[in-house]
Order: C-alpha cells, then structure tokens, then sequence
C-alpha cells in the first residue's frame, strides 16, 4: 500500500468542544448554505470542518455570502485536518442540554462521530475529504481586514432590522464617516412604504469605563 495513501486511511483526529456553542453555531452557518433538492451535489450546499493551530473552524457560502467561526477547542488528538459535511445533514444534528456542556468530535477515514458521552449519544455522518476533489472556496481571501472605520453595535438591533418593510429585501445603512459612534440610519421604501430607523453604535469597553 502507498505510504501516503495509508497515512490519510488511519488518519485520527478528536477534538472536544463546548456543546452548547456548538449547537448554536450550526444553527447560523445553516443560513449561508445552499441548500434545496437539486443543491446536494454542490460544494456550497457544505459545512467545512478545519482544525487548524488549537481552533475549530468552521466555514460555508453560499457563493455571495460568507460565515466563519472559530471555536476554542478543549482537548485535542491527533493532527490538523479539514473536511466537509453536508450541512442539510449538520443541522440536523441532535444536542440534548445536561450537566456535561461538552462534544466529542471524532473523525476517521471518512465520517465525522459526534459522541456525547454524558447521554451515550453518537451520531455519524460520511464526509467529503479535500483530497477527494472538494474544492470548497478559500473564503480567507475574501475576507476583509478591519480598516479605520469600525464600528459595535448591539445583536439586537441587528435582528430588530429584519421588522422594516422591505420589499425587495434591501435595507440601506448610511454612516458618519467622521464620528464612528454617530448613529447609523436605516432605510427601506417602496411606493407604498417609507421606513427610517436608526441604531446607536456602542462602545465595546463602555462597562470598563464606568
């Protein structure tokens, strides 16, 4: 058997994870997916796993859009690796709430373990490897560095946005270029409907400050 070959078949890498971020996190990555009947067979319609310098990555995209989000690992065994899930599938991934707030991922040779051992739970699913010809998109590249212009604003009011009246789905932002903690303006408008509201941007260190 070639050397490199059997290197990748018994390949090993576990890695443990706070299950309640986890679970949340799956749950948002499911938004910049593609997903429908036809999308299965689409390198977008994936969930990219990468354990990369004590971190857990995870990436999709929709092709427009883009989610990365990394999640401090707890232990870790075996060596860096990457592979790609359905995401169809990982969201649909069961995480019952106990004592233990703790996952246990465990992939080898082809599929993904997901033990929780406080419940005895373990759920498996097949992966696609990057040797196997998944050319998921390098989204790093397209990932901006944060420039002058910064700002923090509450969650919030970010989800609060999704209540304007948006008839093709666009909402504006107009900012102040030259105070970064001036309010941001808000706008939708159609024939029938003109909507304005304004979020307050935040200091992120306010709390030490008082």
């Amino acid at each position: 058997m070639d050397e490199a070959k059997q290197k990748v078949e018994t390949a090993i890498t576990e890695v443990t994870v706070i299950k309640s971020d986890l679970k949340k996190v799956l749950s948002a990555h499911k938004r910049f997916a593609i997903s429908g009947k036809n999308v299965e067979g689409s390198v977008l319609s994936a969930i990219k796993f990468e354990v990369k310098d004590d971190v857990l990555i995870l990436t999709t995209t929709d092709g427009n859009r883009a989610l990365q989000t990394e999640l401090t690992i707890l232990t870790l065994l075996g060596e860096d690796c990457e592979f790609y899930v359905s995401m169809a599938l990982a969201s649909k991934l069961s995480f019952v709430k106990g004592e233990l707030n703790e996952i246990i991922i465990h992939y080898e040779n082809g599929k993904v373990e997901f033990i929780d051992e406080e419940f005895n739970s373990n759920q498996i699913l097949r992966t696609k490897d990057a040797d196997e010809g998944c050319k998921f998109p390098d989204v790093n590249k397209y990932i901006p560095t944060k420039n002058n212009f910064t700002i923090t604003v509450s969650q919030k009011l970010i989800k609060d946005i999704a209540a304007l009246k948006a008839p093709k789905g666009y909402v504006d932002l107009s900012f102040n270029t030259k105070d970064k903690l001036a309010v941001i303006l808000c706008e939708t408008n159609s024939e029938e409907v003109t909507q304005k509201a304004i979020l307050a941007p935040i200091k992120k260190d306010a709390d030490k400050e008082k």
